[in-house]
């Protein structure tokens, strides 16, 4: 949240995306079907993965 805040106040988008949280939820559910399937589950969705955050970031 403060890195989101951040981002607000200068005007980008912040780390945490919407395709990120598709994503991450996509891989979720994938973990959760995976062994009723008894097998691998293809992930459709990608992402660009955030930058890190820099070592000076306030927190």
């Amino acid at each position: 949240m403060l890195e989101m805040a951040h981002a607000l106040n200068e005007g980008r988008a912040p780390r945490a995306s919407g395709e990120l949280a598709q994503h991450v939820l996509e891989v979720m559910l994938g973990i959760e079907e995976s062994p009723k399937q008894g097998g691998f589950v293809d992930i459709a969705s990608s992402c660009a993965i955030p930058p890190l955050l820099p070592e000076n970031f306030p927190g």
